[in-house]
């Protein structure tokens, strides 16, 4: 057999995928996708022919999974990269067969491997990873006490939330750091919410970021998880990575997900950048 027909030897591979619209919600659009492991880049582009990539992602920044939250397509993967804006893109993908898109997520693989170098097979086993856990919770804006229901991805260190499951970037990212912790103790205004649970990221005013978890199964599932992802990066904290923790979503006002109203809404102009604390925070 030839190495062209096992890309998971050579790193390289060609051939349609159908593409996940960014703005729709269950639409799809065959894409023609390249992975060289010669330039390390993926690229797709609208048409086979044509010259100039729709979008080309290093392949050093790239992650692939067959965990694919809220997706119901069969034979289905999932991208994520880091984008200009600094912000996680995902991009969703599916295969006409299970055998090709296995083939691409162990070519994916190998041109990871390849780039990065490995020599030893012990440190290829993270070259991709699948997601910690994901679900929804409900979280509150800072200094208000309505809980928005959102989606909530743990990718070992980086907790990101998204309004739905298939949004092609996140509302928001908190980077968990040694020194954080989880436990239950919430704000007074919102210790009339069961299922409550709070992240206490160090140096954040305010105590962190309070959580409404559907049922207590559930919010111990996530204090677990969180738990065990700070305790990861306790024991090895070179490895993981450690950017500024942001929201855009602290200040919309949406009824339909607003569970419990409380003071008016902060507007993005009282809010400012943090250095010590890596979130929005308000001013003092």
């Amino acid at each position: 057999m030839k190495d062209v027909d096992r890309p998971y030897i050579t790193g390289s591979i060609q051939g349609f995928l159908h593409k996940k619209k960014r703005q729709l919600v269950d639409e799809y659009q065959r894409r023609f996708f390249i992975l060289s492991h010669e330039s390390q880049t993926l690229s797709y582009f609208i048409n086979c022919g044509d010259k100039k990539p729709k979008c080309c992602i290093h392949v050093s920044s790239l992650n692939a999974s067959l965990t694919v939250p809220g997706m119901d397509r069969p034979n289905a993967m999932l991208l994520t990269y880091r984008g200009e804006s600094g912000k996680m893109r995902n991009i969703f993908v599916y295969a006409d067969s299970g055998q090709i898109i296995m083939d691409w997520l162990c070519a994916i693989r190998m041109a990871k491997i390849i780039a990065a170098n490995v020599v030893d097979i012990k440190d290829a086993v993270e070259i991709t990873k699948d997601l910690t856990k994901w679900g929804e919770l409900c979280k509150t804006p800072p200094q208000q006490t309505k809980l928005q229901k959102r989606f909530f991805v743990l990718d070992r260190n980086c907790l990101r939330y998204y309004k739905y499951p298939q949004d092609a970037e996140p509302l928001g990212e908190i980077f968990l750091r040694e020194n954080d912790w989880v436990d239950t103790n919430v704000p007074p205004l919102l210790a009339h919410h069961p299922n409550m649970f709070m992240l206490h990221t160090c140096g954040r005013e305010g105590g962190g970021f309070p959580f409404h978890a559907e049922d207590s199964v559930v919010r111990d599932a996530w204090m677990a998880a969180i738990h065990a992802a700070i305790e990861s990066v306790k024991k090895c904290p070179a490895v993981f990575t450690f950017k500024r923790s942001y929201t855009t979503d602290d200040y919309v006002e949406s009824k339909s997900d607003s569970v419990d109203q409380g003071p008016s809404p902060i507007t993005p102009s009282t809010f400012q950048f943090s250095d010590i604390n890596n979130v929005w925070d308000p001013p003092t």
